[in-house]
C-alpha cells in the first residue's frame, strides 16, 4: 500500500511495480499521476486512518510506504502498529513530523540540535 499518488509518490509506485509488487494507492481523487499507474486505487484522504486500516484489512496488505509526505506519516504509523508491519510506529512518526517535538526528542537524547522554541502564536517568538 502506498499513501499518496502525486508526483512525489509516482517514482515509488513505478519502482514497486517494476519489482513485481501489486500497488495499492490511497489518494484523494484528482489530477495525481499515480492513480492511473497503480494496480488498485482507493479514494481517501491519506489522513483518514480508520478508513485506511479497514481497507488495508480487506486488501490483505503486507506493507505500507510513502515518500515526500509528512501528512501521511501518522496514518502510515497507525497501519504499521495495527498490522505489526516493519516501519515507523505512529509514536515515531508523530515525533519526527512535528518539528518542536523532534527537536525536544533530540535534546532529551543528547543529540545535536539547533536552539529552538515552541510558540503557539507569532507574538510569542519575540517574548521570553
Amino acid at each position: 500500500m502506498i499513501l499518496g499518488a502525486g508526483i512525489f509518490q509516482l517514482p515509488l509506485i513505478l519502482r514497486a511495480k517494476e519489482m513485481g509488487y501489486n500497488t495499492i494507492v490511497v489518494s484523494p481523487s484528482g489530477d495525481y499521476p499515480g492513480i492511473e499507474v497503480a494496480d488498485v486505487f482507493f479514494e481517501s484522504d491519506i489522513r483518514e486512518t480508520d478508513r485506511i486500516i479497514s481497507w488495508a484489512k480487506r486488501q490483505n496488505i503486507v506493507g505500507i510506504v510513502t515518500t515526500g509526505s509528512d501528512a501521511a506519516m501518522q496514518t502510515l504509523g497507525a497501519v504499521v502498529d495495527h498490522f505489526g508491519l516493519i516501519g515507523p510506529t505512529r509514536a515515531m512518526a508523530e515525533t519526527v513530523i512535528f518539528k518542536t517535538g523532534f527537536r525536544q526528542f533530540q535534546k532529551d537524547k543528547g543529540l545535536p540540535h539547533p536552539e529552538f522554541r515552541g510558540c503557539r502564536t507569532p507574538g510569542e517568538v519575540f517574548h521570553d
